[in-house]
């Protein structure tokens, strides 16, 4: 008798608790339809004019799509960039030990970290961007999105100054001084990693 009481009370606990929940008006009804309100849009990063002699460069413009068996390749616009003054927009990659004078970009926010994984989590597009003005200044992180202007340098180059992390970059964006004239003509040849320190 006592063996079958107990399935009996379970039985009857289930059936209160369910009879309790289906008269609950706050419950949530999945087969109710809900109203939903549209998601805003979010507002388009209006840039400013490109200056004359600049070409705006997406992130889209750096790799051929879709990746084929091949691997990545090269953009044709990326190509006709190297050495000439481009501008981007993009995130610092927050770093353990940031160089004096140099940060990295990249089309979203992120962080690294040089003794664990290295530079291995960057996008293949991640830029290295040099700023010769201020080569012995720590650059203070910012979340805040950066447009960027300078001159673009493309091809695959060893950081000597990083050998400790084995740090190779393809693409390098180097700024003007801010105030100077801007050059008529960028340099064709990118300055060497002794040159710059």
């Amino acid at each position: 008798m006592r063996y079958l009481l107990f399935p009996t009370i379970g039985l009857l606990l289930i059936t209160l608790v369910n009879t309790a929940f289906a008269q609950n008006p706050d419950r949530p009804d999945h087969t109710r339809k809900t109203e939903t309100r549209p998601a805003e849009p979010r507002a388009a990063l209006k840039l400013p004019p490109c200056p004359l002699g600049v070409t705006d460069l997406g992130w889209d413009d750096f790799f051929v799509s879709p990746v084929g068996r091949g691997g990545l390749r090269l953009t044709p616009k990326i190509k006709s960039l190297d050495g000439k003054r481009v501008r981007l927009s993009g995130y610092m990659v927050r770093r353990e030990e940031p160089l004096p004078g140099v940060l990295i970009l990249t089309p979203f926010p992120m962080s690294v970290e040089e003794h664990e994984s290295g530079f291995a989590d960057l996008p293949p597009q991640a830029v290295r961007v040099v700023l010769p003005y201020a080569a012995k200044e720590q650059i203070p992180h910012t979340t805040r999105p950066l447009l960027l202007t300078g001159t673009l340098y493309v091809g695959r180059r060893e950081e000597s100054e990083e050998s400790a992390s084995r740090s190779v970059s393809w693409f390098r964006l180097t700024l003007n001084t801010p105030g100077a004239p801007m050059p008529d003509k960028a340099r064709k040849s990118e300055p060497s990693a002794k040159a710059k320190q």
